[in-house]
């Protein structure tokens, strides 16, 4: 899967990422002050909401949890290939 994510730290192009079924999971990666952080969510989408978990790896923090909307104009079909031109998710 292929896309972006609106985030404090900007746009993010996401990596990583795949649907089955309704569950999701996907890798941000953002630069924090000058460090490359990796941040991975997995969830399960309901509707137009994805609720899950977010791990950040070596970063010393236990998982915490995110829901994330679907961006205005985005068509998603459960009948789709598992391939996506630019989903969109606005984490909250």
């Amino acid at each position: 899967m292929r896309g972006s994510a609106a985030t404090d730290f900007g746009q993010l192009d996401v990596t990583e990422g795949w649907i089955t079924g309704n569950d999701m999971s996907f890798t941000l990666n953002l630069n924090f002050n000058g460090q490359m952080i990796q941040v991975n969510f997995a969830g399960k989408v309901k509707g137009d909401t994805v609720q899950g978990n977010v791990d950040v790896p070596g970063a010393g923090i236990q998982p915490f949890p995110f829901t994330a909307v679907k961006a205005n104009g985005f068509q998603y079909s459960s009948s789709a290939p598992a391939t996506f031109d630019r989903p969109r998710f606005v984490a909250r």
